[in-house]
């Protein structure tokens, strides 16, 4: 049996920018994530399925380059959901770079 890989590259593509109302957007769904303290998701529901897949993609993207520092951009199970609407998780434990769970990089 024969394997069949496919690489596909998970950088930042700077090459697409990030539209102003997603990060409004992303920005607003933090904030309102961080108001209190706690673990808190947040429920997302959009007009379709593709408009709905664009905003995640775009804003992964925003997460993991936005400044002044990176965050944690998860989709949480969403069972039983129609296709537009989802569970997600924003959060600010990201580690540093070179840092491993706490500890600093020892190699």
């Amino acid at each position: 049996m024969a394997l069949k890989i496919t690489v596909v590259d998970t950088k930042t593509d700077e090459s697409v920018p990030v539209p102003n109302s997603v990060k409004a957007e992303f920005e607003e769904v933090y904030k309102q994530l961080t108001k209190e303290e706690g673990d808190h998701k947040a429920f997302l529901e959009f007009d379709s399925k593709k408009e709905l897949e664009s905003w995640m993609d775009h804003a992964r993207r925003y997460a993991k380059s936005r400044a002044p520092k990176a965050l944690r951009f998860r989709q949480l199970p969403s069972v039983n959901l129609p296709e537009n609407q989802v569970w997600v998780r924003i959060t600010d434990d990201l580690e540093e770079n070179g840092a491993r769970r706490g500890r600093a990089n020892t190699r």
